[in-house]
């Protein structure tokens, strides 16, 4: 017999082929997915992960090393920061990269009881995006500064408020 290194790419690949239209190597990988994905399969990998001293030990050392790296520490280089332009209730606009950071050191632009959850999450939803099916228009007044609506509307906003700009 030859040895599969010796063949040809053009041979591997057919008997690539042959062996994934074999009847009897689906019915064998069939079964393993099947075991798998059974449910005391997952409950055995998910004991022997918490048991493992090793993994938790590798779990503790990747999260103190996420946490010396500036993209992981809170502020402006935070690796999930985005660019946000919202104006306030009270017509100020605000143009900041992390909306968790702006609402930490802006807390009292919000109510007691909205921060920091209630607050992050109205606020996000105002931000347009592609996957998001519906944009919300405002969230306590907050609003997101749109200068598409701006250039078109003659200095409007989304809620109608003439603003002035500088």
């Amino acid at each position: 017999m030859i040895p599969t290194w010796f063949h040809t790419p053009e041979i591997q690949k057919k008997s690539l082929i042959a062996r994934l239209a074999s009847e009897k190597w689906k019915e064998s990988r069939r079964k393993i997915v099947e075991i798998w994905k059974s449910p005391e399969s997952k409950k055995r990998n998910l004991d022997a992960r918490k048991k493992s001293s090793a993994c938790k030990a590798a779990t503790r050392k990747m999260i103190e090393v996420m946490m010396q790296s500036d993209k992981c520490k809170a502020g402006l280089k935070h690796h999930a920061g985005r660019k946000w332009h919202l104006r306030s209730p009270s017509n100020v606009e605000y143009h900041f990269l992390n909306l968790s950071e702006f609402i930490r050191t802006h807390s009292h632009l919000f109510d007691e009881d909205d921060i920091p959850v209630k607050a992050h999450r109205g606020i996000q939803g105002l931000r347009p995006s592609d996957t998001r099916k519906r944009v919300n228009g405002t969230w306590k007044g907050w609003t997101w500064i749109s200068y598409c609506e701006a250039f078109y509307n003659s200095s409007d906003d989304l809620l109608d408020r003439n603003v002035e700009t500088k």
